[in-house]
């Protein structure tokens, strides 16, 4: 049993060592590549390292235009007929450069499933394409779009969740900002994993 404020060194674990390791030397041979070339390398190398996909009750693909018109692509999860189910907004890892729905797709699938939540995966726009702040928006526009439309998947607008691993806990937690200052959705909760984030508060 671990103890309040004890440190644990993960790279003790030989399992998650050998992650590192691999992922580390992965980086470092196609670091020279083109950006879509190592994207493609990052996509298959996710693929290959989720195995398991689970069955999920439902799942809706669709396009949102923002207000300039571009689209942003969500994916949803569903996992049962149930009504007023709590939404939890997912913005993918992968440092704003790599990245996106189809990757995410695996621990979306367990989400739902094991949370009980519907689940909207946003497929935000990447950098250096679209540089900060465009994968934000994107962010905070589906967050808000989810927000006035979560009863077409059965969902509870009163009960939106931001969620994201890494890049995407950054985002999540700046989405979590912007709706405070814009006077927006009014989230729930925040569900931030490994987020790239500063201790900062404003």
């Amino acid at each position: 049993m671990i103890e309040q404020n004890e440190e644990v060194d993960l790279l003790a674990n030989v399992e998650f060592k050998c992650f590192i390791d691999e992922f580390t030397a992965r980086v470092k041979a196609t670091s020279h590549l083109p950006l879509a070339e190592q994207r493609q390398l990052d996509a298959a190398y996710t693929s290959k390292k989720n195995k398991s996909y689970e069955s999920v009750h439902r799942i809706e693909n669709l396009e949102i235009l923002d207000l300039e018109g571009n689209k942003i692509p969500l994916r949803v999860y569903i996992p049962n007929q149930s009504k007023n189910l709590p939404v939890i907004m997912y913005f993918h890892g992968g440092g704003w450069v790599f990245g996106g729905i189809e990757e995410a797709d695996a621990v979306c699938r367990r989400f739902a499933n094991h949370l009980g939540c519907i689940i909207s995966s946003v497929g935000y726009r990447l950098a250096p394409e679209f540089p900060f702040p465009k994968p934000l928006e994107d962010c905070y526009f589906a967050t808000k779009w989810m927000s006035e439309n979560a009863y077409l998947f059965g969902g509870d607008n009163k009960n939106i969740i931001v969620s994201g691993e890494s890049a995407g806990g950054n985002l999540a937690a700046a989405v979590a900002f912007m709706s405070r200052d814009k006077q927006g959705p009014k989230l729930s909760a925040q569900l931030l994993m490994y987020p790239a984030v500063s201790s900062l508060v404003r």
